[in-house]
């Protein structure tokens, strides 16, 4: 099964793995912190992709 993947709404810095990485809007990312996903999302920073996104382009 794939990883979720999230569109980035606000640029944001976090950690993976004890690297710091670096997103920015527009991009679609799977390596956003689970333990931080519902805040991001409460807060507008994310947002999912629908399941026919997960696969292309979109």
């Amino acid at each position: 099964m794939a990883a979720k993947k999230f569109r980035v709404l606000t640029g944001m810095n976090f950690r993976v793995g004890g690297r710091e990485r670096r997103a920015e809007p527009g991009e679609i990312r799977d390596d956003i912190p689970a333990k931080s996903r519902a805040w991001l999302l409460e807060q507008g920073h994310i947002e999912p992709l629908e399941d026919d996104e997960q696969d292309g382009e979109g």
